[in-house]
């Protein structure tokens, strides 16, 4: 758990020796800044219109809703929207570090994207459920501590072939590396640093999980003899 701690840190360092992995960061952030620039936009038409006139403490209620619907909006919206670059980021640290091509399965089609897009925003209610989680004690940091993690750790799970019960039991074995992860994850979130924080994350759990099922050391090389 406590070398997981590290990874967020790691994915920095190693992005930024990395120039060829930037134009994803670029693309990225072009498509948050837009993002962003319209949730705000929205917002702030709705607090003139709903929020603005109505007594003190409802617009202390309603302003809190809406901010929290606005950054819950953001960060399902934005993880949708950044999805296909954060996706070739992290493959091409993985092609960085293993020196291969990966076996990746067979491309998705046009339908096969859009409904991938939809499931996406079908999980927005998950994320809500997440973020009010956070209201329960202790329980409900560490919950959310592993789903981001996780969440991070997962793109080089997806690009390989492993049943439903295998990538089950790889969640289950790594849970506190996982949170050990979600725990930096979640601090580096902080806006406006999230922009940023987002690529790097995918950078560090990348490493984190090919360290894992890759058996690969800090030199890159790939370690078969700590294999286990």
């Amino acid at each position: 758990m406590f070398s997981a701690f590290f990874y967020p840190l790691k994915g920095c360092l190693f992005f930024i020796s990395h120039p060829r992995l930037w134009i994803h960061l670029i693309k990225s952030i072009f498509i948050s800044i837009l993002l962003l620039v319209v949730i705000f936009a929205v917002a702030k038409n709705n607090y003139s219109l709903h929020i603005a006139h109505v007594p003190f403490l409802k617009k202390i209620v309603l302003s809190f809703a809406l901010v929290v619907a606005s950054a819950v909006s953001f960060f399902a919206l934005n993880s949708i929207f950044t999805a296909r670059f954060m996706k070739a980021l992290s493959i091409n640290v993985e092609l960085l570090v293993l020196k291969k091509e990966i076996a990746q399965r067979k491309k998705s089609t046009l339908m096969q994207s859009i409904f991938g897009v939809f499931r996406s925003i079908r999980s927005i209610p998950f994320v809500l459920f997440i973020f009010f989680l956070n209201f329960v004690p202790i329980i409900g940091q560490v919950i959310t501590f592993y789903f981001l993690g996780r969440s991070y750790a997962s793109f080089p799970l997806d690009r390989r072939d492993y049943s439903s019960q295998e990538s089950s039991r790889i969640a289950r074995e790594n849970s506190p590396r996982f949170v050990g992860f979600g725990i930096v994850a979640a601090f580096m979130m902080i806006p406006p640093f999230t922009i940023i924080a987002h690529p790097m994350c995918v950078v560090g759990g990348t490493l984190m999980t090919l360290q894992k099922i890759e058996h690969w050391d800090e030199n890159g090389l790939k370690n078969f003899d700590n294999a286990g």
